[in-house]
């Protein structure tokens, strides 16, 4: 993707537009001038801080004012916002005051999911992978299983099925953490994703 030469005045008017963008996500500070581009959302500095430790596999973060813009980091800022984000987040139960906890839950990576492909739809790009579901770092050498899940060892040639899921059933392989819900999956990419 090309770089958009308007970026900044473009995310300035989403900012401005929307009275849930204009506060950070994670600390109600004012005046955002940070996003993470995964989710779709608006940071303050010290809080883009937290999600630059998290690390870019989980979530991805730009400057409003300093950083370049593709067209489909922009689209992906347009299509989601604070709002969007925080009523999922809400609605699943997974609004958890650790942001480590709160972005790797299963609805966060649902929600990055979703709104990879409403994006990839919006600029007639191929479907994206799924994102692999990460553990929340931790300050031990151990691995630590995402919320809610089961400690298992960790399997490099599939990481959804044993780590996650506990199987490595052919369910759990094809729909990784949310084998439970298929359906959800696969509506995600098809436009029938509401997101709300």
């Amino acid at each position: 993707m090309t770089e958009d030469t308007g970026a900044e005045e473009q995310l300035l008017g989403l900012i401005e537009g929307d009275p849930a963008n204009r506060i950070c996500i994670d600390c109600d500070a004012v005046a955002p001038a940070w996003a993470s581009v995964t989710f779709g959302i608006f940071l303050c500095l010290n809080c883009s801080s937290v999600h630059r430790g998290l690390g870019v596999h989980i979530t991805f973060v730009r400057s409003v004012h300093l950083d370049r813009w593709t067209k489909q980091q922009l689209v992906t800022m347009e299509s989601g916002g604070n709002r969007s984000f925080k009523e999922y987040l809400l609605e699943h139960n997974a609004w958890h005051t650790r942001a480590q906890d709160r972005y790797t839950s299963e609805a966060a990576y649902t929600y990055r999911y979703a709104l990879a492909c409403r994006v990839a739809d919006q600029l007639g790009l191929p479907k994206p992978e799924k994102p692999v579901m990460y553990a929340a770092p931790s300050s031990s050498t151990s691995q630590t299983p995402a919320p809610g899940a089961a400690a298992a060892p960790y399997n490099a040639q599939n990481p959804y099925a044993s780590r996650y899921t506990g199987q490595g059933s052919s369910a759990s392989s094809a729909y990784g953490h949310h084998a439970h819900n298929k359906a959800a999956v696969e509506t995600a990419c098809c436009g029938a994703c509401t997101l709300s």
